[in-house]
């Protein structure tokens, strides 16, 4: 009998600090507790090269977690960061095909049982292959948003993992319980206390420290609510201090001429294995997500690393929120985009912050949540 091997198809920027290559990562090595896992990314500039180390090491560095060995292989690809700047979509589509293209070896060999991926655009490209070929590859495709394509995938997938209830619940009004799997997001119970975190954040922890910190981690879209915030923090009150970290530095720059700095500061992305740290040392944490469709079906990340933190929530009232974090203790909903109803909310929070240290929330960990995926696709 063949023995099972996965593919994990992957178009993750190494070391990039985004949710894709953080989830990724995590995945790929507890897969590798369970069954031979192999995984293929894409040539990125920016990359772990650019730092002169093996990918193992960089990750490492990066995530500040002990990655044992397992494989990785790098595939040429054809990335223009300067037709990036000039159309996005184009030079998308060209890493896209570039890479598709470098990656056929491995995705038409009979090495593997199983490829697993989570991007739709390379499902697509897998399923054209396999039909085309006759391949007898089984394709576990994890699904993070709802749309026509993504349908399409499931029907030609073996299992589709969704991401978040409302995505399972979604496709189980069309497709059968055999057809889908509900895995949602999980976090990183490690954590090094003795890591420092930047300077320049530490900083602003101690000159705040007779203030109620309020923490922001992630990208700086519309639909994520960093603009919400920016506009909210006009009229936050004397007694809170806001902390936004995500996006560019150019980014940063820019919205400091529009921000009161004694209410709010403002970080670039910094690396991944800091932020549990950060998280640790603030007050009370943000989910502003605006009631956007890209919202509809969004779990991120830093949710369930707030979660497992035991620190007070307040979220805007998407359902995808809802699902998660409406029977948790101290997390608070507001209404979505409304400035007054959220300062409401930390003023809330803010006055039982005597009954925080009670707080206790049971968080799924990376590990079972990857062991539970291999148990129903293998």
């Amino acid at each position: 009998m063949k023995k099972n091997k996965i593919l994990y198809f992957s178009a993750m920027r190494i070391c990039s600090g985004r949710a894709n290559m953080i989830q990724s990562i995590f995945t790929i090595k507890y897969f590798a507790n369970y069954i031979d896992t192999f995984c293929i990314y894409p040539a990125r500039f920016n990359d772990h090269i650019s730092k002169r180390l093996s990918v193992q090491d960089a990750i490492s560095d990066f995530l500040d977690e002990k990655i044992d060995p397992f494989n990785f292989k790098r595939i040429p690809t054809i990335d223009l960061p300067i037709l990036e700047k000039i159309n996005s979509k184009i030079w998308f589509y060209i890493l896209i095909i570039s890479y598709c293209i470098g990656a056929l070896k491995y995705l038409i060999s009979k090495e593997f049982t199983h490829i697993y991926v989570r991007e739709s655009l390379l499902a697509l490209f897998v399923i054209i292959l396999k039909n085309l070929l006759r391949l007898k590859t089984l394709i576990i495709y994890e699904s993070h948003n709802e749309s026509v394509l993504d349908r399409f995938i499931i029907e030609n997938s073996k299992i589709t993992v969704c991401i978040s209830r409302y995505l399972y619940i979604k496709y189980s009004k069309k497709y059968s319980d055999k057809k889908l799997l509900l895995a949602e997001d999980a976090a990183r119970r490690k954590i090094n206390k003795s890591l420092k975190i930047p300077e320049k954040i530490c900083k602003v922890f101690e000159i705040n420290k007779n203030k109620c910190k309020i923490l922001y981690v992630g990208s700086t879209f519309d639909h994520k609510g960093y603009s919400f915030l920016l506009k909210s923090s006009h009229i936050l009150p004397e007694e809170f201090h806001m902390i936004l970290i995500g996006g560019s530095i150019k980014e940063m720059n820019q919205n400091k001429k529009i921000i009161d700095k004694s209410k709010v500061s403002l970080f670039s992305e910094i690396e991944y294995k800091y932020i549990s740290r950060i998280i640790q040392k603030s007050d009370i944490l943000l989910l502003p997500n605006l009631n956007h469709r890209k919202n509809l079906s969004t779990s991120p990340l830093k949710l369930y690393e707030y979660l497992l933190s035991n620190k007070p929530i307040i979220f805007s009232d998407i359902q995808s929120f809802k699902d998660v974090l409406i029977s948790q203790p101290y997390c608070y909903s507001f209404k979505s985009g409304n400035k007054v109803d959220f300062i409401e909310k930390l003023k809330i929070i803010f006055s039982q912050s005597s009954s925080f240290s009670k707080i206790f929330r049971e968080v799924n960990s990376w590990e079972k949540r990857s062991k539970f995926i291999i148990d129903k696709i293998i």
